[in-house]
């Protein structure tokens, strides 16, 4: 196994939870449930590029509102409710007949490797403790002659 893990988050933009589609979404009945599963779905999406399907070799295998029902932990019907608001919201679409998609997936999922997680925060160790010396080299200066 890789000892450089993959790393992803998911990055929402200062607006999105006042955004129309989000806003719209949690006045429906269920909404905070809709919302839930969204997130769940993003989940999901992260290893096929924001597809909803299952990669079996080089075959992809469309979830069925069944299989997300069991990775979302919500019930069939509450999936397929759940996916048609969704879809009504313009967070998912169907890109083939059976693929549904998280639309700006691309804008919603960003990723790092260790490595590079480690190496952000080296950097960020370092500026902080540069910053440090140079704030106490100011008060240094700003210190009373014989106070140095």
């Amino acid at each position: 196994m890789s000892k450089n893990k993959r790393w992803y988050f998911i990055k929402l933009p200062e607006d999105f939870l006042e955004s129309d589609p989000i806003e719209w979404l949690l006045t429906q009945d269920e909404g905070g449930n809709y919302f839930s599963m969204y997130i769940l779905l993003c989940k999901i999406a992260l290893n096929t590029e924001g597809r909803l399907v299952r990669l079996l070799g080089d075959v992809e295998v469309p979830y069925t509102p069944e299989d997300l029902s069991h990775k979302v932990r919500m019930s069939s019907s509450t999936v397929k409710v759940g996916v048609d608001t969704l879809l009504k919201a313009g967070l998912l679409s169907w890109i083939e007949p059976q693929i549904l998609y998280i639309t700006h997936f691309e804008m919603l999922v960003g990723s790092e490797t260790d490595s590079a997680r480690r190496m952000r925060k080296q950097r960020h160790n370092a500026s902080s403790r540069a910053s440090m010396r140079k704030l106490r080299a100011q008060q240094r200066k700003s210190l009373p002659p014989g106070q140095k």
